[in-house]
């Protein structure tokens, strides 16, 4: 039978066991992130980032396109008073060909 000192000898052993497997497991972790970090800078530097920046060029594109706010104040300003022209010309000629 076993004495206090086997089991003392067989719990060291299986605490060194332990411990190897806790180092293994940690080295293997910490491969495995590294890996998965580098195939995630890829897919960001391949494919995201090129995304990005093909949205930016577009964004700058429609930006440089586009009407100023103040300059599309003063032409809703200048269309109103178009339509005015146009109504009041439109009396005239209704006037003028006695419709009113």
């Amino acid at each position: 039978m076993l004495d206090e000192k086997d089991l003392q000898a067989i719990k060291a052993l299986f605490d060194e066991q332990e411990a190897r497997l806790d180092r293994k497991i940690e080295t293997l972790i910490n491969a495995q992130s590294k890996d998965l970090h580098m195939g995630l800078m890829t897919v960001v530097e391949s494919k995201i980032e090129p995304s990005l920046q093909m949205l930016a060029e577009a964004q700058q594109t429609i930006l440089e396109k586009m009407v100023p706010p103040s300059r599309l104040d003063a032409m809703q300003l200048d269309i109103s008073v178009l339509k005015m022209a146009v109504e009041r010309l439109n009396e005239k000629i209704n006037i003028l060909e006695g419709k009113e």
